[in-house]
């Protein structure tokens, strides 16, 4: 192992989630992969797998500034003031909320310890060349862009024209404004593409980087490779950058697209890695991989579990740390030995890589302020580190009103986004969103963990409580300070409506305990095996596919449940001729004739005491028989509880528990 003084070479990758990559820890593989696509290897992202270890845990803020100011301050955003993309003229400057202009971040920390300092591709902490550049910041240099986004040049007006409202979506990766600021030569804007050696934005970061790290032997240095793909726009990379063949060449699909600029992306980092002007400082170098915060949400249809919310697709992050020496050399630079190539699944935050590098660099981290950032050093040197009690994440659009009156989205923005944030002890975890709680969301848990009372969304019990007092007690260390969030945080309720996705595996609990279910053989010589019944005990239901659907989210304002089988719940229809009992419930309704079949499809009302009624075309509600025909089976379901009989009829009153796996 090198005594030199590592590098510190850390890559930030844009709205890139856990949820598109497959990472094979014990193939040292990962693949990049979307609804759609096949899967591609990502040969430069392996090898710092092969090479590293995998927090396969990793949480960051549901967008990209808040995530960012985390980063390179070591606070957290109800601290810092940065909650929200900060793109807006009319809110305040960034990170002057606790410290103001005397804020210290990761850069002042490691130059601080003699190191070069330099941060290749997006600040996306203010966009103001007089005010909020990198170098007033404590960087050295900077290349790249200030904002958020990439501001495009010709043939669109600057400044001016949204992102949804640009056509030529392509041309922003090439036709961008470039902002260079350095400590000595000052700030030089609007670079054209012409002016320019690297037109491709991917490719412009990596190479800067490149040619500025050539620039420092001899040097210590702390890069961020802050990488804007993959943002949107969603494009089309320069040829030999990618392998996805595309259906229709004309015509690619936004997965498509995200597919190949991640390959792009993954290739010009094998550039970087494998340019032999670098090799001897690379061998000498952590390489440090984490995405921002969650996959953009035009790509999939989770509905809500991505970038933007608190849901676990909005915040859960990769994270792979990298010894250089084991990947470029003969033996680590600074990893122990013993971790190269393993996982961890501990809960770690992006917030952490602030002191994971102060102390990289053998530098001191704040004394003015307590950090909010846990070092990670321990798991690099294989030695016992300290646990989280909780982990955050926030995002808020504060509530200004000089920004409601200035700027006519802001209004919309605030009241679509507003006041996000979760915390989790690792089993459980409560989220808040636009002033609702949501106790229904298990991750990471086997499905025997789970317990009914968790994935119903009931509050009462004891873990509800004891997280909503982290995120809401002052001097928690988790406060999600209200004023920050444009109010005060609501009590606990008993009980709130679940948040639904698009596609969600679910079971419904009746009032007798059970659980609805298709038949499956559940009653020999049964005339009609595909009726419906409510006869799964609590103890059998997670060992009974048959009692567990899924449940789609028609986008009419009903819903369906789709069982095992393939086929959906439905409401009889003359489904059986002659049949004794024309209300029964079916699971017959082929996928193919559902969007034909209204019987099929449920209105889901939820009522005051927690629990669901479903009900159907007809006007009625499914229900448990509750001695409702004689001789009728006692536990098959009907659909014939009226509107008027619903609030005296807890058998047409369901549980409907989310099943997490």
């Amino acid at each position: 192992m090198t005594t030199r003084t590592p590098n510190v070479l850390l890559i930030v990758a844009d709205d890139l989630g856990v949820d598109t990559l497959r990472i094979d820890d014990a193939a040292d593989t990962v693949l990049v992969q979307l609804k759609g696509t096949a899967a591609y290897p990502l040969p430069s992202l392996s090898r710092l797998v092969a090479k590293g270890i995998h927090f396969t845990r990793a949480w960051a803020h549901p967008v990209c500034s808040p995530s960012r100011a985390t980063l390179f301050t070591g606070i957290q955003p109800w601290r810092h003031g940065v909650g929200d993309p900060i793109d807006d003229p009319a809110l305040p400057p960034a990170l002057v909320r606790e410290g103001g202009a005397d804020l210290k971040t990761l850069a002042n920390f490691v130059s601080d310890a003699s190191y070069q300092t330099a941060i290749l591709g997006k600040w996306d902490l203010g966009d103001d060349p007089h005010k909020n550049v990198p170098t007033l910041r404590g960087w050295h240099h900077h290349e790249g862009i200030l904002a958020g986004g990439l501001r495009p040049l010709d043939p669109n007006p600057k400044n001016k024209v949204a992102y949804e409202q640009i056509i030529q979506h392509d041309v922003r990766y090439v036709s961008w404004a470039k902002t260079i600021c350095d400590v000595q030569s000052g700030v030089k804007s609007d670079i054209k593409p012409e002016d320019r050696p690297y037109k491709y934005a991917t490719e412009d970061s990596v190479f800067s980087a490149r040619d500025w790290i050539i620039a420092q032997s001899g040097k210590p240095w702390w890069v961020t490779l802050a990488l804007i793909a993959p943002h949107v726009p969603f494009h089309v990379p320069p040829k030999g950058t990618y392998t996805i063949p595309f259906k229709d060449p004309q015509n690619p699909t936004d997965q498509e697209m995200f597919v190949a600029m991640m390959e792009a992306m993954d290739y010009y980092l094998g550039r970087l890695f494998d340019d032999p002007q670098l090799q001897d400082q690379l061998q000498n170098t952590v390489i440090i991989f984490v995405g921002d915060n969650g996959t953009d949400d035009t790509l999939d249809d989770k509905s809500g579990d991505d970038k933007n919310a608190v849901y676990i697709g909005g915040i859960h992050v990769p994270l792979l740390i990298a010894d250089g020496g084991s990947i470029f050399g003969n033996a680590p630079c600074f990893l122990a030995p013993h971790v190269i190539s393993s996982e961890q699944d501990k809960f770690v935050h992006i917030i952490d890589l602030f002191q994971t590098i102060i102390d990289i660099a053998g530098g001191h981290g704040p004394t003015a302020y307590k950090s909010d950032s846990i070092s990670l050093l321990p798991y690099l040197k294989g030695s016992a580190a300290p646990v989280r009690d909780y982990i955050f994440s926030q995002f808020y659009v504060p509530n200004n009103p000089d920004a409601i009156k200035k700027i006519p989205t802001y209004k919309d923005r605030y009241e679509k986004y507003g006041s996000r944030a979760t915390i989790s002890d690792g089993t459980y975890k409560l989220n808040y969103q636009n002033g609702r709680y949501d106790f229904s969301e298990l991750h990471h848990n086997s499905a025997t963990d789970q317990t009914t009372e968790i994935v119903t969304n009931n509050f009462k019990h004891p873990k509800a409580k004891e997280l909503w007092q982290a995120l809401t007690t002052p001097g928690s260390g988790y406060y999600a300070e209200t004023d920050s969030l444009g109010g005060t945080f609501p009590p606990l309720p008993e009980h709130a409506p679940l948040i639904f996705g698009k596609a969600m595996r679910v079971a419904l609990k009746a009032d007798s305990g059970n659980y609805l279910a298709r038949c499956n053989g559940c009653i020999p010589g049964a005339a009609y095996p595909d009726s419906a019944f409510v006869h799964v005990p609590p103890a059998d239901m997670l060992g009974s596919p048959w009692a567990q659907f899924t449940l789609r989210d028609l986008e009419n304002g009903k819903y369906a449940l789709q069982a095992d089988s393939g086929n959906y719940l439905a409401r009889c229809n003359g489904c059986s001729p002659g049949a004794a009992y024309p209300d029964s419930a079916f699971v017959h309704v082929s996928p193919a004739d559902l969007a034909g079949s209204p019987w099929a499809q449920f209105t889901l009302r939820y009522l005051d005491n927690g629990k669901y009624a479903l009900q159907a075309d007809s006007g009625n509600y499914l229900a448990r028989c509750n001695n409702c025909s004689p001789g009728a089976y006692p536990d098959r379901a009907f659909v014939h509880v009226s509107p008027a009989d619903l609030a005296g009829s807890p058998w047409a009153q369901w549980e409907i528990v989310i099943l997490v796996s």
